[in-house]
């Protein structure tokens, strides 16, 4: 038993013995052919491939060896091998690859016998043909300034042709070209002063096989800015006027950039008054004296300097509160003038002058309890240039005990001005008691009735004198009424000036010549004279065509006035009539003007209708027929706002708009008036 057993397992290892040497003999049969230079991983068209082998075979002494590459299943080498005679060693013919090869390939190794069949086979590594070349290149930097260099380095095959580009969008900025005589390429452009944003680099190659490259890259060109500019709304203002300021800054490209600014502003004595920073601000100046101011905008390095100018403006604000008279300098320069407050209480005027010289923001105060009775008053105050009107302002009598007997003693004599300076009545009325009496006691010592008839024989031959005398008077009165007829109104000649000052339903018409300043500055003094005395001469005889009456020519400027000296019911549309006459008759006067070689002029119109007072108004020294009230101020403040049209405030629009053509102009705000809505006649006829 124990012997058969040990038999099996002899048996069995001699077995196992020959499967190994078997299995043996088979792995030295599949190692017969050993790729001595393997194929490289990939491979481009051109390139060669290039292969090694050895064959060790000992069951055959002749065999036929051949190679295939896969992708293109082409057999491009069979050789015999006699191993008694010939090398074992072969240098397979190199194979240069084409676009048929495009792909994987392997390449296959067979040992045949004389009769074909494959006694041995083996592959290589697979490899990649391809057309496309390896390239790597960047740049120095990923962003730029405007006007900086770009180096563009990189690598390629020597030998190719490469081509460079930068592009804005689809459109070339710069390029470069050239056939590379190494593998390596360093190119520099030089970017323009206005370009910015995101560019592209692009790179281009090719062999002389068709091997290909392509590569691309970004870079981004800042945005710089490169000018600033200040602009104002306009270069001279009023000192209550604000002016805005804006400033705009651009790039590299003339683009407008959204940064904020940094001002400084610098009055006429080169002292900085405001700093801000901002894109725009609003300048309001408190206080501003006239003068040129300096704007300065600022950013970084970059700077705009601008001029405006501060116009010199004379102006006063009068109040009055609890018979406080206050005078307010609201001007930007000194305020020296002559005034004289006229108070008016059923037809008698108390006059009073007052001497005014005020710094800007400097006030005068003038009590009025101390100069009037106790009344209801409406106040006229008269300077060089302008008058102010205070309507129903009551006094409370606070007069000492000097100037109210000598205003009373006015008053009883009937007196309709009555100058509050002045006290001397007192001192007359007690010098005429002691003449009347030192008469009497005279008369009764040397007799009274002698010097009666002698008094009585005087008084005749006095009378006779003065009746001669009255008709030399009365011819001469012709003479100066003639004369004056030139220089005041016929209607006015006519007028009594004995009659009270009185409130009346009037309407007020003023013109101005526009740029008056202007032409004045360029002419001399008689051509100035003669184009106002065709213009005045032309308005004059339209207005008291239409029924007016001249009250004044203000340097450039008329004064008419309707229903004020002559009744009339029409007295609206007669202003109106004759303003559109005027803006009419402006063709021809301007026809004249460049006739005599003057420039043509234009005119600004104001209308308003209401009650006024009217009357002998002034001073003891003067005194004008004239008008004053609210539509007097209206009329003359809408023709200095008027750009060459006819102006009307709302109320006149609304009684004239179903017969005169009109449209909106423009709500304003009138000082001591408030808002004015404003309307313009359209009509050339009325």
């Amino acid at each position: 038993m124990i012997k058969s057993t040990y038999l099996v397992c002899r048996i069995m290892l001699l077995v196992t013995l020959a499967l190994l040497v078997l299995l043996f003999s088979i792995n030295l049969i599949s190692s017969a052919i050993i790729i001595e230079s393997p194929p490289k991983d990939s491979y481009n068209l051109g390139n060669k491939i290039d292969v090694d082998i050895t064959v060790n075979f000992e069951t055959e002494k002749k065999v036929i060896v051949s190679s295939d590459i896969s992708c293109s299943n082409l057999n491009y080498f069979k050789t015999p091998l006699d191993f008694d005679t010939d090398d074992n060693h072969i240098n397979i013919p190199s194979l240069t690859v084409d676009k048929n090869f495009l792909g994987t390939c392997k390449l296959i190794f067979n040992v045949l016998n004389l009769n074909g069949q494959i006694l041995e086979q083996t592959n290589s590594n697979e490899f990649s043909v391809t057309d496309i070349l390896l390239l790597n290149f960047s740049t120095d930097k990923d962003t730029y300034l405007p006007g900086e260099s770009v180096l563009i380095e990189g690598k390629i095959e020597k030998g190719v042709t490469i081509k460079i580009l930068l592009k804005d969008n689809e459109q070339e900025i710069n390029s470069f070209s050239d056939t590379l005589s190494n593998n390596f390429f360093s190119v520099v452009f030089k970017l323009a002063d206005n370009l910015k944003g995101e560019k592209k680099i692009f790179i281009e190659a090719e062999d002389k096989h068709g091997n290909k490259a392509s590569d691309t890259k970004k870079i981004e060109v800042l945005q710089v800015p490169r000018t600033i500019k200040i602009e104002l709304e306009k270069s001279q203002i009023m000192p209550y006027e604000n002016l805005t300021l804006n400033s705009k800054i651009y790039d590299q490209s003339d683009e407008l950039m959204d940064l904020n600014v940094t001002y400084r502003i610098f009055d006429p004595q080169n002292n900085l008054i405001e700093s801000d920073t901002s894109k725009n601000i609003i300048l309001s100046l408190k206080n501003p004296i006239p003068g040129d101011y300096i704007v300065k905008a600022s950013y970084n390095e970059l700077e705009d300097i601008k001029k405006f100018s501060v116009l010199e403006f004379r102006k006063i604000d009068i109040k009055i509160e609890n018979g406080l008279l206050t005078i307010t300098n609201t001007g930007n320069v000194r305020y020296i003038d002559e005034m004289t407050i006229n108070a008016t209480i059923e037809g008698v005027v108390y006059q009073f002058p007052i001497s005014i010289n005020l710094a800007p923001n400097q006030q005068a105060f003038i009590d009025l309890k101390k100069e009037l009775p106790s009344e209801n008053y409406d106040l006229t105050i008269y300077s060089k240039n302008e008058s102010y009107y205070l309507d129903d302002v009551k006094i409370d009598d606070n007069r000492p005990l000097i100037k109210k007997l000598s205003q009373g003693i006015s008053k009883i004599t009937g007196s309709t001005i009555i100058p509050t300076t002045e006290v001397g009545n007192v001192f007359y009325l007690g010098f005429f008691i002691v003449f009347i009496g030192f008469l009497i006691t005279f008369l009764v010592h040397r007799g009274f009735k002698k010097k009666i008839g002698e008094v009585s024989k005087v008084v005749d031959t006095t009378v006779k004198v003065q009746k001669k005398q009255i008709g030399g008077l009365e011819k001469e009165k012709a003479k100066i009424k003639n004369l004056f007829g030139s220089y005041v109104d016929p209607h006015l000649l006519k007028k009594d000036f004995s009659s009270d000052i009185r409130k009346k339903d009037i309407s007020v018409l003023f013109t101005d010549i526009r740029g008056f300043a202007k032409i004045f500055d360029k002419k001399d003094s008689q051509e100035v004279a003669n184009m106002l005395n065709l213009y005045f001469s032309k308005s004059t005889e339209i207005i008291k065509k239409n029924n007016g009456f001249i009250n004044k020519f203000i340097g450039d400027s008329v004064m008419a006035l309707f229903n004020a000296v002559a009744d009339d019911d029409r007295h609206l549309t007669n202003a109106i009539k004759s303003a559109i006459e005027i803006k009419k008759q402006m063709s021809l006067i301007n026809n004249e003007l460049t006739k005599n070689g003057s420039e043509p002029i234009s005119v600004g119109i104001g209308i308003d209708s209401g009650r006024c007072t009217i009357g002998s108004i002034g001073s003891k020294d003067k005194l004008e027929y004239t008008a004053v009230g609210v539509p007097v101020n209206i009329a003359f403040r809408l023709q200095s706002i008027s750009d060459g049209n006819i102006l009307i405030t709302e109320i006149i629009y609304n009684k004239i708009k179903n017969y005169v053509n009109s449209a909106y102009f423009g709500d304003f705000d009138m000082k001591n008036i408030g808002k004015i809505r404003v309307y313009k006649i359209l009509d050339d006829n009325f």
